[in-house]
């Protein structure tokens, strides 16, 4: 397993400065199954570049502003490069006729017609990660089922060292019986789809409020919380009621800083890091999930 870990305590002042620029050195990385672990100590590190740079690997981000938290992030670090299960995970999906992809929602993708290709450079044992796809489903009879999209995974083995890949399809049904069709969401899918989105608008907030927009960053968060006040209110699971409850608790928390916060600069790399682990589903984010709730606990 390669992993690099780079910590800085400034600004990228040789080589590669620009978040462009080591997003692309991270994406070449990956291809070679290395991934860039990015740890950015105080207050003076640039968090876009460190991201970026993590994000294009597949690495962690991490903030770490206490020596305590150092300790943390490198044991999450080693414990995370000991227990890799898979490498090299490349992803497809082929969407059925009609069935139009839109976007993934989070991670980089490429969409050529009704297929979507992405990596991932590894999984950790026990670690469950999962990809938003966007479609487009037109106008079906009532009860008619039909297929939505085939999945394939493939994967380097590392406890077989061979090449391994699984495959499976989904599909859909029509109903206009309001009931039927809320008896058949998918609860766990549906608060997943809800995390990712929301870690979505919350960097939409960030870039809102470094150009000064305010108000219009404290809309998209409020927004956000509307959308987890629906879900609490149809969630019956108790884990996910923990986990809304959390992420509630974390948007206060935005809010407030984005309108009166002295320290925007501590508070943005506090984003950016939850943001990007709660979207790569990384081990980091689950950590910060149990504080925010045992906080709300308090």
């Amino acid at each position: 397993v390669n992993r690099v870990i780079l910590l800085s305590d400034g600004q990228a002042n040789h080589g590669p400065s620009s978040p462009e620029e080591l997003g692309e050195l991270g994406a070449s990385l990956i291809k070679e199954g290395i991934s860039v672990s990015t740890i950015g100590l105080g207050s003076g590190y640039n968090e876009d570049l460190m991201a970026r740079l993590a994000s294009k690997s597949d690495g962690n981000h991490i903030y770490a502003s206490t020596p305590e938290q150092l300790i943390a992030a490198f044991n999450n670090e080693f414990g995370d490069v000991l227990s890799v299960v898979a490498q090299e995970v490349y992803i497809k999906l082929n969407c059925a006729k009609g069935i139009r992809p839109l976007r993934v929602l989070g991670r980089d993708a490429i969409i050529e017609g009704q297929m979507v290709k992405l990596n991932m450079n590894q999984l950790y044992s026990k670690q469950e990660k999962f990809i938003i796809l966007e479609v487009e489903v037109p106008a079906g009879k009532v009860e008619q089922r039909r297929q939505l999209a085939t999945c394939e995974v493939s994967y380097a083995n590392m406890k077989t060292k061979h090449s391994d890949s699984v495959s499976s399809s989904v599909d859909i049904g029509f109903s206009t019986d309001q009931k039927v069709v809320a008896q058949n969401v998918n609860q766990k899918t549906l608060v997943s789809c809800v995390s990712i989105k929301v870690s979505v608008d919350n960097s939409l907030a960030v870039k809102l409020r470094d150009q000064g927009k305010v108000e219009e960053a404290k809309l998209v968060l409020l927004n956000s919380q509307l959308e987890l006040n629906k879900q609490l209110v149809n969630t019956k699971d108790e884990k996910q009621k923990a986990w809304i409850v959390s992420q509630e608790a974390n948007i206060k928390n935005d809010l407030k800083n984005i309108e009166h916060g002295k320290d925007w600069s501590s508070q943005r790399k506090k984003m950016k890091e939850y943001n990007r682990a709660n979207v790569y589903q990384q081990k980091a984010s689950q950590g910060y999930v149990v504080r925010e709730i045992e906080q709300s606990k308090k």
